[in-house]
């Protein structure tokens, strides 16, 4: 019997992971060490010009979400912290996936008094990528970044990389930590900005600003009485589900086969079709767990489908629900589309775990 109803505490859960379902994780060193100096040049009378990160950091010394980034997104903040550093000497963030360049950053000049530097960035990251550092400076400068233990590694680059680069490691040291870490933020919509800080609309990829507001629902319209001699004529809404019709015809967007499962990832698979002519359709598209009171949402987006084509959809389910999902086998949730114009369609999914 327990099964049948979900608990306070798993209710309590599955609203907060909704809720905080774009929180940013931080991804490489936590920075709890004392940062010192290491040589990152190939030669003692050369200019510093390397690239240098992590190749290894015991768990007790990462940050929250570990080594390398846990699931796609942007990363909006990075931090380094350093003592004291030579007059000119320039950093900038590196992502990387193995030994490919992602994405540069700009670069930042580092103030010579110790301290943690904080600076922002835009960077794409994917699952599995993780963060280096490149920098300058002046002849037989050293970069004050290093903590120095008999657990972690890190490679290095001699020269630093550039965008888009390939190559491998010049050096890999032992017993070295770089006491770097960065911020990552979902992209829902695939804008390239981070959807906690650098986008207010998070569900429309053509706006960072505010979202446009919903469409009001139309008002209610008299419906003639018929003849008694004449039959109402039988309407059939464009947006339906299957045998789930609707009473408004004006609506321009059709919903595919219901989703009976959810992925491995925990993503379910909604197909969508704008039926206009010239112009795009944008619904709203929702997904709830539970009733009442108890009533979460899970998931909310606003795609953008261009006029007479199909788009599918992956839902992606927050944690707290594919967990509850793994260990019940099974989910009740209820799909909600809002059209541009017309009348909400609701459809309850009993969704099966992967």
């Amino acid at each position: 019997m327990r099964l049948l109803l979900p608990s306070v505490v798993a209710l309590t859960a599955l609203a907060v992971a909704a809720s905080g379902a774009s929180a940013a994780t931080t991804i490489g060193s936590d920075l709890a060490r004392a940062a010192g100096n290491s040589p990152c040049y190939a030669g003692m009378t050369l200019p510093m010009n390397c690239t240098i990160g992590n190749a290894s950091i015991p768990s007790g010394s990462q940050a929250a979400g570990g080594l390398t980034a846990p699931a796609p997104g942007v990363v909006v903040r990075w931090r380094l912290k350093h003592a004291t550093a030579a007059s000119g000497t320039t950093v900038r963030l590196v992502v990387m996936g193995g030994n490919t360049v992602r994405a540069r950053g700009s670069a930042e000049t580092l103030p010579t008094a110790a301290a943690t530097e904080t600076f922002t960035t835009r960077l794409p990251i994917t699952t599995g990528d993780r963060v280096t550092v490149s920098a300058a400076g002046p002849n037989g400068s050293s970069l004050p970044v290093i903590y120095q233990d008999n657990a972690s590694s890190r490679h290095q680059w001699f020269p630093q990389l550039t965008d888009g680069e390939t190559r491998a490691p010049s050096a890999t040291h032992s017993n070295y930590e770089v006491l770097l870490n960065a911020d990552v933020e979902a992209d829902a919509d695939g804008d390239g900005y981070g959807d906690e800080t650098q986008d207010a609309c998070p569900s429309k990829a053509s706006t960072q600003g505010t979202c446009p507001a919903a469409p009001a629902d139309p008002a209610p319209t008299a419906t003639p009485t018929p003849e008694a001699t004449t039959p109402a004529p039988a309407t059939t809404s464009p947006l339906q589900l299957p045998q789930t019709p609707t009473a408004d015809p004006t609506v321009p967007v059709t919903l595919g086969r219901a989703p009976t499962r959810a992925d491995a990832r925990g993503r379910v698979a909604v197909r969508l079709g704008c039926e206009t002519a010239d112009q795009a359709c944008s619904p709203r598209v929702e997904l709830f767990h539970g009733t009442g009171a108890r009533r979460t949402r899970l998931v909310r987006t606003q795609p953008v489908i261009a006029a007479g084509q199909d788009r599918t959809l992956q839902l992606q389910l927050p944690v707290a629900a594919r967990r509850m999902l793994r260990a019940r086998r099974a989910l009740t949730v209820q799909l909600v589309v809002t059209p541009d114009t017309g009348t909400p369609v609701r459809r309850t999914l009993r969704l099966r775990a992967p």
